[in-house]
């Protein structure tokens, strides 16, 4: 069977240092170092740098780095040179960094449209059963709980409601600044006195490159590594708090990447689209402050997949299931560090998921690199690092070799463009806020085109993802008609792609054409129906034209297609809503809150439903989740004060009041609201003083005029 026609036994050919497995009985049983007493911790710190090329640090060789934190670790601990991604797309490197699996083994392939299963044992469960405390720092939407990735952590990052259909734009940001995560981190493990695990993952490298000053104006010619340096600069105050905390000598730390970045060698600008070292070499760092051989470089090959195994084995906590991984303990290597390593298989199903061009699949090992594809390639990385002449025709024994090895590997790999295991669909706030990091994933059933070498097409590629860039720019500008410019050109570049179809919709039922909106996002539900997020908008165009009928159909029709997806039962409730039927709208709107019972505009669209119940106290429950969801929201405290007052608990009203003045001060109608429970309380004179702040800010607020001259103005 050929390698692009093979579907995943799991037939693991584990762990050969080199492609000799005999030789891995050698390498365990160096005499270098003796591997039992390599120990550190018990706690464990992992933090993952997101898009961080290894050949940007300056312990990696990079003169121009700004990498003082990052370097020092490394000097102080144990680096290894060559580390390699299974695959350059966040999502999936780090279901295999948690799981250390490759790919084929979990499942997930791409960002957004996959999802790590329940039944893979993570890092953190394991840890978590093994007593410890975990938690989950994370930085990008990319990463959200609902993709699999909080598995066994007690505490993880809830991006939460970011008001996806209420934002000005369809394209919100949804990502987070290194100092915040960090901040967040050292709070956390400074309360910690057993055993922890804390993952901190850091996003600042991954594009657009805007770094914060100092380090946009030092580094304004070169962005990519004023990223890096400000990364740098947040690892430093990381290890300032464990050092605060007192952990400093009692915690593994791990720094990793989880890919690359093109940064236009080989004609890509980001990464995810190939499988050369730019994306795919990553740093790996071990520090545990004299527990491990300090400054010692391990020039033998390593894999993200063999990070979960030897921070297990470092911490002394058996692994419950090793046959299920595919990674092995990195102590043999650090006894060993000149040995060759271990063979590492990386892939890249984006041009395949994206376009139906060909997928990609390497072999790294023996200082080799072996990529199938239509056109295959092989590079000895040794002598020519940069991978520049295609040794195919020069070595035809060794490329032979590498693909018979590399074709055993993956044999009966499930074909990923199906749903298969790992396939999640979208709803629509989760494929727009993928949208609002860049990300242009794959997701439709596009047309088969395997014959197709991603290296011949990679221009397309890159005016392709340019084009999607500027609009992400223009909508998030309200720019609609350069969007739809744009998008035009998209159009002509791939015409019968959905996401093209499904963006002119979305300006157009933006700029209320509504007949356009529905002829396109009719078109892109053709090319494919299994994207909810089409449906949704389609529901939404359809009820911007006044046809309920077919909006409410449209969302009983996702309902069903897609039972899991928030979306649709929240539109369809808003809609009864809407329209009076509340039994109906209430009882929907209860499928919704089945799915995200936090969930911020559910709880306010419940709350206003159940007052016109008239269900005071319903609604009193949906707004008191509310305000512990979003404290920092002066409305939400607003509409729990009037909750309050009309329950004539005025005490409590004044205080959510007061709480919402705290956040927006300059609300006429919030001090009115605080000086009819004031009055209401006895307190004239504070009443007074609060008719005449909101008359202040608003002088043509008639009712807090009349509401003075009724008590008198006291003590004016």
């Amino acid at each position: 069977m050929g390698l692009l026609a093979a579907a995943v036994v799991g037939l693991l050919w584990r762990n050969p240092p080199s492609l000799d497995p005999e030789s891995a009985t050698e390498l365990a049983e160096s005499p270098s170092i003796e591997t039992a007493s390599l120990r550190a911790g018990p706690n464990l710190v992992l933090v993952t740098l997101d898009t961080l090329r290894a050949d940007r640090l300056g312990s990696y060789g990079y003169a121009a780095a700004e990498t003082p934190h990052l370097d020092r670790l490394a000097a102080e601990g144990v680096r290894f040179e060559q580390v390699v991604s299974p695959v350059p797309a966040t999502l999936p490197a780090h279901a295999s960094i948690l799981t250390g699996q490759d790919p084929y083994r979990h499942k997930v392939r791409d960002n957004g449209t996959f999802q790590l299963q329940d039944d893979a044992l993570t890092l953190a469960e394991v840890l978590s059963n093994a007593g410890y405390a975990t938690a989950g720092f994370i930085a990008a939407f990319v990463l959200d709980a609902q993709f699999g990735t909080a598995q066994g952590f007690d505490e993880y990052t809830d991006f939460g409601d970011q008001d996806v259909e209420e934002a000005p734009s369809p394209f919100p940001n949804i990502e987070r600044r290194g100092g915040e995560v960090v901040e967040e981190a050292v709070e956390w493990l400074q309360g910690q006195a057993g055993p922890f695990f804390a993952w901190v993952h850091l996003y600042d490298p991954h594009d657009p490159y805007a770094p914060p000053e100092p380090y946009g104006s030092r580094y304004r010619q070169r962005p990519y590594d004023g990223e890096i340096a400000y990364t740098d600069e947040v690892v430093g105050r990381l290890l300032a708090g464990l050092e605060a905390a007192g952990h400093d000598r009692d915690t593994l730390l791990v720094i990793v990447a989880d890919h690359g970045e093109g940064l236009g060698d080989h004609g890509e600008s980001m990464h995810g689209f190939f499988v050369y070292d730019t994306t795919v070499r990553v740093p790996l760092i071990f520090w545990a402050n004299n527990a491990l051989p300090a400054g010692l470089v391990v020039a033998g090959q390593a894999r993200l997949i063999d990070l979960l195994p030897t921070a297990l084995a470092l911490l002394g906590i058996p692994d419950p299931a090793p046959a299920s991984r595919d990674g092995v303990d990195l102590r043999a290597l650090i006894a060993a560090p000149d040995a060759p390593g271990y063979a590492a298989y990386s892939e890249a199903f984006l041009p395949l998921l994206l376009f139906g061009w060909s997928e990609l699949r390497a072999l790294r090992a023996d200082g080799f690199k072996y990529i199938a594809a239509p056109r295959p390639e092989l590079y000895d990385l040794r002598t020519d690092p940069d991978e520049a002449t295609n040794l195919l025709s020069v070595e035809p024994r060794q490329a032979a070799t590498m693909r018979a090895n590399l074709e055993e590997l993956v044999a009966g790999d499930d074909d990923p463009v199906e749903f298969a295991a790992g396939r999640r669909p979208l709803d629509a706030d989760t494929f727009e806020r993928l949208r609002s990091l860049g990300y242009v994933g794959g997701g439709a059933r596009v047309p088969d085109h395997r014959n197709v070498d991603p290296k011949d097409r990679v221009e397309l590629f890159q005016e392709f993802t340019n084009r999607v860039n500027e609009v992400f720019a223009a909508a998030a500008e309200e720019r609609w008609d350069e969007a739809a410019a744009e998008l035009e050109v998209l159009e002509r570049v791939a015409p019968n792609h959905f996401s093209v179809q499904y963006g002119l919709g979305l300006v157009a039922l933006a700029q209320g054409n509504v007949e356009e909106a529905v002829r396109r996002l009719e078109q892109a539900l053709s090319f494919n129906p299994s994207y909810s997020p089409t449906l949704i908008q389609l529901s939404k165009a359809h009820r911007a034209a006044g046809q309920l009928d077919r909006a409410v159909a449209l969302l009983r029709e996702g309902m069903q297609a897609f039972p899991d997806v928030f979306s649709f039962p929240f539109e369809l409730a808003s809609i009864y809503h809407l329209e009076g039927r509340l039994d109906r709208a209430l009882e929907t709107y209860r499928v919704a809150l089945e799915m995200q019972p936090r969930n911020a505009k559910l709880l306010r669209s419940m709350a206003h439903l159940h007052l016109s119940r008239r269900e005071p106290r319903e609604a009193l429950r949906r707004l008191e989740i509310l305000v512990e969801e979003t404290p920092d929201d002066p409305e939400a405290w607003g509409n729990l004060g009037m909750v309050f007052g009309g329950l004539e608990e005025f005490q409590r009203a004044e205080e959510a009041f007061r709480r919402g003045l705290l956040l927006a001060p300059d609300m006429p109608t919030m001090h009115f609201n605080l000086g009819l429970v004031l009055l209401r309380q006895g307190d004239r004179q504070g009443a007074a003083d609060s008719f005449r702040s909101a008359l202040r800010l608003d002088p043509s607020f008639e009712a807090a005029r009349q509401q003075l001259a009724r008590i008198g103005g006291v003590g004016e």
